[in-house]
């Protein structure tokens, strides 16, 4: 039986999961700042309240991109030079999904306000039923929920064990993986 041994590639693997759980709980936790300060703002006009609402998304986006940023620096400074290679796939990666999760919560958020807003305006609706918060919690969730099929379907694929993945050679090349023949 053929198993192979994981010196490096496992920390780093931790350390990607824990830059993207720590990625989503900003966002979440700038979303909800955001809403508050919409829902505490809130004009009559839903062309004013709009152009608010993208301009504290532009800044979340913004604060966002200034975190990621700060956090491959320090994740680059960590690992060793050896798997450099693989943390920019990674760091590649995490961007993208930050910038579609923000892209997605910036529709959300326009969506979110404008239909609250006509519908209150339309059909007098209670302003305290369902708020902006409700949705976005229900969003995380379901976000959430996706990218842990995403991992678990291995359409996002963190295997660099396997001798399939394009790193596995690289890595295997460098000294990252050591194999071994175990009984």
């Amino acid at each position: 039986m053929f198993v192979t041994v994981v010196i490096e590639v496992v920390e780093l693997e931790v350390l990607v999961v824990l830059v993207v759980v720590v990625v989503v709980v900003i966002v979440v936790v700038v979303v909800v700042v955001v809403v508050v300060v919409v829902e505490a703002a809130i004009v009559t006009v839903v062309v004013v309240e709009v152009v608010v609402v993208v301009a504290l998304v532009v800044v979340v986006a913004v604060v966002v991109v200034v975190v990621v940023v700060v956090v491959v620096v320090v994740v680059v400074v960590i690992v060793e030079i050896l798997v450099i290679v693989v943390v920019v796939v990674v760091v590649v990666i995490v961007v993208v999904v930050v910038v579609v999760v923000v892209v997605v919560v910036v529709v959300v958020v326009v969506v979110v306000v404008v239909v609250e807003k006509i519908l209150s305006h339309w059909f007098y609706f209670k302003h305290d039923c369902v708020t902006p918060v409700h949705v976005f919690f229900l969003f995380f969730v379901l976000s959430s929920t996706i990218l842990e099929l995403l991992f678990v379907t291995r359409i996002i694929y963190f295997d660099i064990t396997s001798p399939k993945h394009p790193l596995y050679t690289l890595l295997k090349n460098t000294g990252s993986i050591v194999s071994l023949n175990i009984m």
